[in-house]
C-alpha cells in the first residue's frame, strides 16, 4: 500500500514539472495562434455597407427606408447604424446621415445590393440623397 501512494505521488510530481516546463511554451504558442487568427484575412469576414450622405427629400427617403428594410432583412443583413446623431472629433464635418448594415460577407452584401428587391429601392435613395455607399470588410 505505501509503494502505490508513493508511486502516485512521484507521478504527480513529474506531472507538475511538465506542465511548469510547457507552459510558457503552449502560452506562447495560443498567444501566436491567437494573433494569425486575427491577421489572417478569412473568406467568411463580416463585411459592412455603409452610405454617408446627405438626404435632400425627407418623404421620399422614409418611404426608401422602408423598402430598403425588407431587403435587409430578406438578405440576412442587420443595421448597425442607422442615421444616429454623431460627434466630429477631426477633419472636415462629416455628411448628415449614415447608416451602416453588417452582412456575413462581401458576397451576401454584393447579393443584396444587386438583389431585384433592392434594385426597386435604389433609385428612391439615389432621388432623395446625395452621398457615398460602399462595402468595408472587417
Amino acid at each position: 500500500m505505501q509503494s502505490g501512494i508513493a508511486w502516485v505521488m512521484a507521478v504527480l510530481r513529474s506531472t507538475l514539472k511538465a506542465v511548469r516546463f510547457w507552459r510558457p511554451v503552449v502560452s506562447r504558442s495560443l498567444f501566436r495562434l491567437s494573433l494569425d487568427r486575427w491577421t489572417v484575412r478569412s473568406p467568411s469576414m463580416s463585411a459592412y455597407v455603409i452610405f454617408q450622405g446627405d438626404v435632400t427629400d425627407e418623404a421620399l427617403y422614409e418611404e426608401y427606408k422602408q423598402l430598403a428594410s425588407s431587403t435587409v432583412a430578406a438578405h440576412g443583413g442587420s443595421y448597425i447604424v442607422r442615421g444616429g446623431p454623431w460627434i466630429s472629433l477631426e477633419g472636415a464635418e462629416p455628411a448628415s446621415r449614415t447608416v451602416v448594415i453588417r452582412f456575413d460577407s462581401i458576397e451576401a452584401a454584393r447579393t443584396w445590393y444587386d438583389s431585384p428587391q433592392y434594385e426597386a429601392a435604389r433609385p428612391i435613395r439615389q432621388a432623395a440623397s446625395v452621398g457615398a455607399l460602399y462595402i468595408v470588410e472587417a
